[in-house]
């Protein structure tokens, strides 16, 4: 997959919302599990012209139930009455943007592909990267085009059921997390057995953003040992969309995630056994 699939410049952006004909749909997506409050105060204080604030836990999640993960998905009903509430229709040219990590704006991206909204972006540096560039240098950029993105969504089940054949399981939050030395968000630490782990912030540089496209081919070159099949997940389905975001733009097989986390798999049978 060819970057400008994925993301859009600062600067692009800003020479499309200069345009007399943008009909550009903006939505800041910014979040903290610290404060989940956090990115709606902040979108109030200041935000991209005309963004409609996303908040993780109410328009990108659905309600926590006993045995679902800290973000499970919210219904299609309830996804597509947000939609039409923000008028989106399958034309729209959507951006999405958070504070600059893409977890949570890919968080959108995703829901929005899976829905049928397939004219979306994410802005590459978030809102740090807006703040850092002038509206006097915008770079021409075209329309946003419709392209097509293939994520399958794996349940527990055939997680573990997988296990057995050719896939990797990708686990994509921080070392120590994956060790089970230290578990800050979830009651219990450790992994989901036989995943390897890459983080997710590698994926950015040291300025905040994504890496280019040949630091993604030779990261999953290295850490992909089997067909090239993949699983991705994280702690609640956020973080691992930055890595899947990685492999698309590796173009490295089939890329899947399991949107349940590791806070999903802790409260089911298969966690039972092994405990």
């Amino acid at each position: 997959m060819q970057w400008e699939q994925l993301f859009i410049e600062a600067e692009q952006l800003r020479f499309l919302l200069k345009q007399p004909s943008n009909d550009l749909v903006l939505l800041d997506c910014r979040f903290s599990l610290q404060d989940t409050e956090w990115g709606q105060r902040e979108h109030q204080q200041a935000h991209i012209a005309d963004a409609h604030y996303v908040h993780l836990d109410h328009h990108l999640s659905g309600p926590i139930t006993a045995q679902s993960g800290r973000h499970p998905l919210p219904s299609e009903e309830a996804f597509r009455q947000w939609a039409n509430q923000l008028e989106l229709t399958p034309d729209s040219q959507i951006v999405c943007y958070d504070q600059g990590c893409l977890a949570h704006a890919a968080r959108a991206w995703w829901l929005l592909h899976l829905h049928g909204f397939h004219r979306v972006r994410l802005l590459n540096g978030g809102w740090n990267r807006w703040q850092q560039t002038s509206e006097t240098a915008p770079t021409p950029s075209g329309a946003l085009t419709s392209i097509s993105i293939d994520l399958p969504i794996y349940s527990l089940k055939q997680v573990m059921e997988s296990q057995a054949g050719d896939i990797n399981l990708v686990d994509a939050r921080e070392a120590k997390r994956f060790a089970g030395e230290e578990e800050p968000i979830d009651p219990i630490a450790g992994h989901i057995p036989n995943a390897s782990n890459s983080v997710w912030l590698d994926c950015l540089d040291e300025s905040g953003l994504f890496r280019p496209p040949n630091w993604h081919n030779a990261h999953w070159q290295h850490k992909i040992s089997r067909s090239g099949n993949i699983i991705n997940y994280c702690g609640s389905g956020v973080t691992a969309l930055v890595n899947i975001l990685s492999q698309l733009l590796a173009g490295v097989g089939s890329v899947g995630v399991y949107a349940g986390g590791w806070s999903e798999f802790i409260k089911s049978s298969y966690f039972k056994e092994l405990d």
